[in-house]
């Protein structure tokens, strides 16, 4: 079952990732490639259930709205989640991505990179990494915005529960989310 759902993910972010880069109407366009990362000591959560998961996607947009302004509904914006598997400590680590795209969003980045600073600081924990790339083509935009996740241990949920030293922290909600496919939120028209 989970192994075909990797199938159909795979196909579904290749459909939602080329959707992405055709609303693109002229290249080249700038992107804001926004990387959120924790683990299980490193995250102010004791476990990421739905709540925790809705907490950090709407904060994160809400963080956007407010410092893209009206140019909000012009940006395109597309999230999605990858795990990254260390099969020696048992500690793994959640990502989040977030890709923007449009134009003049340089101007942006230093009010982004501290709005999220606080955010990761005070509610998320972990790191995140925020980095601005100028000029970029439909196949750029592709390669930032197609999730890549092969991890074995995402095909199997009982594996995925047994496979860490802290089980409370890996909840069903995670593993759904970090097994959804690619999330777009706004396309850029420009």
């Amino acid at each position: 079952m989970n192994m075909i759902k990797n199938n159909l993910n795979r196909k579904e972010n290749i459909k939602r990732a080329n959707q992405f880069v055709k609303a693109i109407k002229k290249y080249p366009c700038e992107l804001i490639r926004i990387n959120y990362s924790f683990d299980a000591s490193t995250s102010h959560y004791e476990k990421i259930s739905n709540q925790e998961i809705e907490f950090i996607i709407g904060s994160t947009l809400e963080f956007f709205k407010k410092i893209l302004g009206e140019n909000y509904q012009k940006t395109g914006v597309a999230m999605f989640p990858d795990f990254e598997w260390d099969s020696n400590q048992f500690l793994h680590t959640v990502g989040v991505n977030y890709i923007l795209t449009g134009k003049n969003l340089e101007i942006k980045l230093k009010q982004l990179n501290l709005e999220i600073s606080t955010l990761v600081n005070e509610k998320i924990g972990g790191e995140f990494t925020i980095e601005f790339i100028e000029d970029n083509s439909p196949e750029d935009v592709f390669i930032e915005v197609f999730p890549v996740q092969f991890e074995a241990i995402l095909r199997d949920i009982d594996w995925f529960f047994t496979s860490s030293v802290y089980p409370k922290f890996y909840s069903r909600s995670l593993f759904n989310f970090i097994t959804s496919p690619l999330t777009i939120f706004n396309t850029y028209k420009g």
